[in-house]
C-alpha cells in the first residue's frame, strides 16, 4: 500500500507541476500570438492529430497492451526501435500526402507548415511512445521527470522564437518540435543505461493480432479525430481563423483542466488494471472493469459540476483578455469534455476484452451526427451554435458506447458512487454562486477562487480516499 501511495503522489505532483506549465504556455500564446496566428496554430494542430490518432495511436495501443510482457521477455527495447521507425514512416507519409492534398487547392499551406505538421507527427508521436513506456513499466519517477522537461522546453523554446524571432504559427509550433525532440533524445540515452534486458531474443510480433487489435481502433480514432478536433477544419472554412482562435481558446481551458484529472486517474490506474486482467476468467475482468469505472465515472462527473460553476472565473488567469469574453465556450466545452472522457472509460471495456471493433459503431455514428449538423447548419443559414451541435454529438456518442460495452460486458454505471461524490462538492459550488467574484485577473478574484478551489478539493479527497479504500 506505501507504494501505491508513493506512486500516486509523484504522479500526482508531476502532472500538476506539467498541466501549470501548459497553462502557462497558453496565457503566452494568447497574449503574443494575432488571433489569426493562434488560429492556425489550431489548424495545424488539427492536422498533426489526425496523423497521430488515426495512423499511429492504435498501433502504439498495442505496443501498450504489450508493453509489460515484452519487458518481462527482455525484448522491449527492440520493440520500441520497432515502433519508432513505424512513427517515422507516418511522419514521411505526412508530408506527401499533405503536399498532395495542398497541391489539388484543399488547403492553402506552404512548405515550411507541411514540414512542421510532418515533424510535430515525429517529435510528439515518438515522445508520446517512449515515456508513457515508463509509466507502464511502473518507472514512476523517469515518467514524471520526462514529461515536465517536455512540456518545459517546449513552453521556453516556443516564448523564446516568439519574443526574439517572428510572433507566428510557425514560431510556436517550432518551439514545440524542440522540445519534444531534446527529450526523446535524452530519454532514449536513459532508458540505454537504466533499462536492463538480459534477454536479446528477436521480438516476433504476429501482423495479423497487430492488424486485428489496431484496425479497429483506427476507425474509431479517425471518427474520434473528427470529433475533437477535425470538424475545426470545417470551422475555419466557414467562420475563419480568429473564430477558430476564440473557439480554440475556451475548449483548451476546459480541455486542459479535465486533462488533469484523466491523465492522473488514467496513468495510476489503468498499467494496474491491464496486470490484473492479464489471463484472468471473464467474471474477473468483469470485476476489476467495474472497479475501474466505479473510481473514474463518479470523479469524472463531479469535476464537470464544479467546473460549470467555476470555470469563468478561472478563465481570465489563463488567457489574455482580448479572449475573456470567450468563457462561454468553456462552460460548454466542460461537458463535451465530460461525455468524451466518460466514452473513453466505458470504452476501456474492448481494450481489456481484446475486442476493440466494438467502438467503432459509437464514434462512426457520433461523426456522422455533427458533420450532418454542421452542414445543416451551414448551408440552410440556422444559426445555430457551433457548442450545442457538439455537446448533441458527443452525447450520442457516449450513449451508444455505453451500450455496446454493456453488449460486451454487463458494466454498471456507478449511480451511488456519483452521488456521494458530487454530494462531495456541493459546499464549493454554493461558495461561487453566493460569493460575488469578480471576472477579472485580480488579487481579491485569486484568492477567492482559490478558496473555492480548497473548497472542492478537500471534498474531493476525503471522496476519492472512501472509494479508493471501498475498491481495494
Amino acid at each position: 500500500m506505501v507504494k501505491v501511495n508513493r506512486d500516486f503522489v509523484i504522479l500526482l505532483f508531476g502532472r500538476l507541476l506539467q498541466i501549470g506549465i501548459t497553462l502557462i504556455s497558453l496565457r503566452v500564446s494568447t497574449s503574443l500570438l494575432p488571433e489569426s496566428e493562434l488560429g492556425l496554430v489550431y489548424f495545424i494542430a488539427a492536422l498533426q492529430t489526425f496523423f497521430a490518432l488515426f495512423f499511429i495511436a492504435p498501433v502504439g495501443q498495442y505496443f501498450n497492451r504489450q508493453t509489460n510482457s515484452w519487458f518481462l521477455a527482455g525484448i522491449l527495447k527492440k520493440c520500441l526501435f520497432n515502433q519508432l521507425l513505424y512513427v517515422l514512416f507516418i511522419a514521411t507519409l505526412s508530408f506527401f500526402l499533405l503536399s498532395l492534398v495542398s497541391g489539388l487547392g484543399v488547403f492553402d499551406l506552404s512548405l515550411y507548415l507541411i514540414l512542421t505538421v510532418s515533424c510535430l507527427v515525429f517529435s510528439q508521436s515518438a515522445n508520446q511512445t517512449i515515456i508513457p513506456m515508463f509509466n507502464m513499466i511502473e518507472n514512476r519517477a523517469a515518467f514524471v521527470l520526462f514529461s515536465l522537461i517536455t512540456a518545459t522546453l517546449s513552453a521556453v523554446f516556443s516564448c523564446v522564437l516568439l519574443l526574439y524571432w517572428h510572433q507566428t504559427a510557425l514560431s510556436w509550433l517550432m518551439g514545440i518540435i524542440l522540445g519534444n525532440m531534446v527529450v526523446n533524445i535524452f530519454s532514449l540515452w536513459w532508458l540505454k543505461y537504466n533499462i536492463k534486458e538480459s534477454v536479446s531474443t528477436a521480438p516476433k510480433n504476429n501482423i495479423s493480432n497487430i492488424l486485428s487489435f489496431s484496425l479497429p481502433i483506427a476507425l474509431s480514432t479517425f471518427f474520434m479525430w473528427f470529433l475533437a478536433s477535425g470538424y475545426r477544419i470545417l470551422i475555419e472554412n466557414t467562420y475563419g481563423l480568429s473564430f477558430l482562435a476564440i473557439l480554440g481558446v475556451g475548449l483548451a481551458v476546459s480541455g486542459q483542466l479535465f486533462a488533469i484529472v484523466e491523465s492522473l486517474l488514467t496513468q495510476y490506474l489503468t498499467p494496474s488494471l491491464y496486470r490484473k486482467v492479464y489471463d484472468a476468467s471473464k467474471d474477473n475482468r468483469l470485476l476489476h472493469i467495474n472497479k475501474y469505472i466505479e473510481i473514474v465515472i463518479p470523479i469524472y462527473i463531479s469535476l464537470a459540476i464544479f467546473l460549470t460553476f467555476a470555470v469563468e472565473y478561472i478563465f481570465p488567469f489563463l488567457v489574455a483578455e482580448k479572449y475573456h469574453s470567450s468563457y462561454i465556450f468553456a462552460i460548454y466545452a466542460v461537458w463535451i469534455e465530460l461525455f468524451r472522457v466518460l466514452t473513453n472509460a466505458f470504452a476501456i471495456t474492448a481494450q481489456v476484452e481484446k475486442k476493440t471493433s466494438n467502438t467503432v459503431s459509437p464514434y462512426v455514428f457520433g461523426a456522422v451526427i455533427l458533420f450532418s449538423l454542421l452542414s445543416i447548419n451551414y448551408y440552410l443559414k440556422l444559426d445555430a451554435e457551433v457548442m450545442y451541435l457538439l455537446i448533441i454529438a458527443n452525447a450520442i456518442v457516449l450513449t451508444f458506447m455505453m451500450f455496446k460495452m454493456y453488449l460486451l460486458q454487463k458494466v454498471s454505471f456507478p449511480l451511488k458512487n456519483t452521488v456521494v461524490m458530487a454530494a462531495s462538492i456541493v459546499p464549493s459550488i454554493l461558495f461561487f454562486t453566493m460569493v460575488d467574484i469578480s471576472h477579472a485577473a485580480s488579487v481579491n478574484s485569486f484568492i477567492l477562487l482559490l478558496v473555492g478551489g480548497l473548497i472542492c478539493l478537500l471534498g474531493f479527497s476525503f471522496s476519492f480516499r472512501a472509494l479508493i479504500h471501498d475498491k481495494n
